[in-house]
């Protein structure tokens, strides 16, 4: 479920009304909502199991939600590209094993195409006004 085109240049195409920062912005308050863990912590360079964790889902769910290249996603984070290929396959196999985990994952993509769905709303009344 990509939203963002990119032209010849690398500039970022409004697709559907929506931006990469906008959808990075609701994964970040997602998966704080869920876990309750922050932004600076997410960025840290903790490893402490539920951070660990959190860091992940935002690295799929950035991946499931924009066109941010590997490397992109992992800048959001202050890692690098090999990182956010790891993050990914290990949410991929922790969703089947994992309930809590599977249920989070849930909740965020039910979440985040909901305000993905309102911020459409919103851009679509301000340009019939």
């Amino acid at each position: 479920m990509n939203y963002i085109s990119r032209d010849g240049i690398g500039q970022n195409v409004i697709f559907h009304g929506k931006t990469d920062s906008i959808i990075e912005d609701v994964v970040f308050k997602v998966v704080f909502d869920l876990t309750g863990i922050d932004d600076c912590q997410i960025t840290s360079k903790s490893r402490h199991r539920e951070i660990v964790e959190a860091r992940q889902m935002v690295h799929y769910l950035l991946k499931e939600y924009s066109n941010f290249s590997l490397s992109k996603i992992g800048c959001t984070t202050l890692n690098d590209h090999s990182t956010v290929i790891y993050s990914i396959k290990n949410i991929k196999n922790l969703i089947e094993y994992n309930k809590v985990l599977s249920a989070y994952i849930l909740k965020s993509k039910i979440v985040i195409e909901e305000k993905i769905k309102n911020h459409e709303k919103k851009l679509y009344l301000q340009t019939i006004r």
